[in-house]
């Protein structure tokens, strides 16, 4: 290993450590970073701000403009909700919320969609006392299969497409990968709705249930212990 190389390790290895304590802000940690392998003459100027000319990179940044588009109309929000419905078949909802998590999850990037929905599912399960275990799960799994539906399903399909292009190969088309994706994401939902719905815990919601956290008392009226005043009694 050269000097450089090692040099190029650890800073790595420094700036992961810096992320995971949270030392400081993300962007200023990965700038910082940057501009040490820049002043060091690891990477040169051009090669740093080569990647700011990269199609892919500029179209995952918007995707994150029309995510958010969609999250202030609120257009993703009034169709999960209607889909939800009643609470009279369950398994039939959770396909029902799968394939529209799915659907959507194709075309817009993952974490707004799970941000703008979580709240959503956790009320109508608690509103239909249904687990909220066995909708959560599927909804992040309903997210995951989108992602592999379109190319712009997911960034790291975009990585993948400029890998390709730059080495000489062409590339993929938009719902190329939808060839796998789709059939595996129908049998994934088919197997939450059926098997998978069996195995997922039945776990009560901590807000319903009353959850106390370890070492924290149950404090009851004028602070005196609920425990306590029951042992009282």
């Amino acid at each position: 290993m050269t000097v450089a190389a090692g040099f190029a390790l650890a800073l790595i290895l420094l700036m992961i450590v810096c992320l995971v304590l949270e030392l400081a802000r993300p962007e200023y940690i990965i700038l910082f970073v940057l501009s040490l392998f820049i002043l060091t003459g690891v990477i040169t100027p051009t090669e740093a701000l080569k990647v700011f000319s990269n199609q892919e990179l500029m179209t995952i940044a918007l995707l994150f403009v029309v995510a958010g588009a969609v999250q202030q109309s609120g257009v993703l929000h009034t169709a999960v909700k209607k889909i939800l419905g009643g609470g009279s078949r369950p398994r039939w909802t959770l396909v029902r919320m799968m394939g529209v998590v799915s659907a959507f999850s194709a075309f817009i990037n993952n974490t707004p969609i799970v941000v703008m929905l979580l709240s959503e599912i956790k009320r109508w399960c608690r509103s239909n006392r249904v687990s909220p275990s066995k909708f959560l799960i599927p909804f992040s799994f309903a997210a995951v299969f989108g992602g592999t539906l379109t190319l712009i399903g997911t960034s790291t399909n975009l990585v993948v497409q400029g890998l390709l292009v730059e080495s000489g190969h062409p590339g993929m088309t938009m719902f190329q990968i939808g060839m796998i994706g789709l059939p595996a994401a129908a049998v994934g939902i088919l197997y939450m709705a059926t098997i998978g719905y069996r195995l997922l815990p039945d776990r009560p919601d901590v807000e319903d249930a009353g959850f106390q956290q370890p070492g924290i008392p149950d404090l009851g009226p004028g602070g005196r212990s609920l425990s306590n005043r029951r042992q009282n009694h």
